[in-house]
């Protein structure tokens, strides 16, 4: 079964906390379920973006990104987007991927490494990450309370084979 539908999408509530629904028909249609949102790299049927990501190995370190907006969707989620310092072009991510941001919180304590989907539009100029802030989570409240625009972050190339392929115009798991 195939569905028409975008992997995650992010939808504030009547209460101003968000919530993480599995699925959207293309379209602007209605919310609905999905047992099939994304399909992993698998099998003998690696055809379009899947293959792509297959064959795209992801560049090992991490780069310096300035952050340059960020955004809040709800209580507790915000929206970082990040361009290069350096004005050379990012590597276009595919749909589905995500990037690995290194944190530092402390001066001398150890990395944080947090992996974030990429949430914004396919671009080789800037990546958008949205993070959900939890209540004990040290990525999300590190990020919350510290980072302002103008910062620079580390961040990886985009990875991840688990990646929407695009079908008569449309993006299918």
């Amino acid at each position: 079964m195939r569905c028409s539908i975008f992997p995650i999408i992010l939808v504030s509530s009547s209460s101003g906390r968000c919530e993480f629904l599995r699925s959207r028909r293309a379209g602007g249609g209605r919310s609905r379920r999905c047992s099939k949102v994304r399909t992993p790299i698998g099998g003998h049927r690696q055809r379009g973006s899947h293959a792509r990501a297959a064959a795209q190995i992801a560049a090992p370190g991490f780069r310096p990104l300035r952050v340059s907006r960020i955004d809040r969707e709800c209580i507790d989620v915000i929206s970082l987007s990040l361009q290069p310092t350096d004005g050379r072009r990012l590597t276009t991510p595919l749909p589905g991927q995500f990037v690995v941001l290194r944190l530092r919180p402390t001066f001398d304590g150890p990395p944080l490494f947090r992996s974030y989907s990429l949430s914004g539009p396919l671009s080789d100029e800037q990546y958008r990450v949205s993070v959900k802030i939890e209540p004990n989570g040290a990525g999300g409240t590190y990020l919350n309370s510290n980072v302002r625009p103008g910062d620079v972050l580390d961040v990886s190339e985009p990875r991840g084979s688990f990646v929407l392929q695009r079908a008569r115009g449309r993006w299918c798991s």
